[in-house]
């Protein structure tokens, strides 16, 4: 991710290094159940756990996504991704 496309989907916070993320993403869960390995947009594989979400950043209707899929940990996006609708 570039230093530009960070600064958009992110904001920094009071406490030092931690950012808030402004945009949405549409996830689900790991449909395979197995540990998964991706290419990531940046280039480098990315692997998630049985229990990973797949997601994709995407507007606030959870329309137009982007088309750069990536991991989240599952037990990581239950503690920080926040539902906006079903």
């Amino acid at each position: 991710m570039s230093m530009w496309t960070f600064l958009l989907r992110y904001e920094p916070t009071e406490e030092r290094g931690v950012y808030l993320a402004k945009g949405y993403c549409r996830a689900t869960r790991n449909p395979f159940g197995v540990p998964v390995e991706i290419e990531a947009s940046w280039g480098s594989p990315q692997v998630g756990g049985e229990h990973c979400m797949v997601a994709d950043v995407c507007d606030a209707r959870g329309e137009h996504m982007e088309g750069e899929p990536y991991l989240i940990d599952g037990k990581v996006f239950l503690d920080t991704y926040t539902q906006v609708s079903e």
